[in-house]
């Protein structure tokens, strides 16, 4: 199950490449460290971070 991959990251244990799921973990990690980055190089007003 591919939830299984996200709570072992989550609780701090190794993935590996070859678990089913690390492809979708890893874009997930990419598109918020993406969004995180976005939200931190400029001004946000609160309506915009809530978005």
């Amino acid at each position: 199950m591919m939830n299984d991959i996200f709570a072992k990251d989550l609780s701090g244990e190794m993935v590996s490449p070859d678990e089913p799921g690390y492809d979708e973990l890893i874009a997930d990690i990419f598109a918020t460290i993406k969004t995180a980055t976005e939200m931190n190089t400029g001004y946000r007003t609160p309506e915009d971070v809530r978005l």
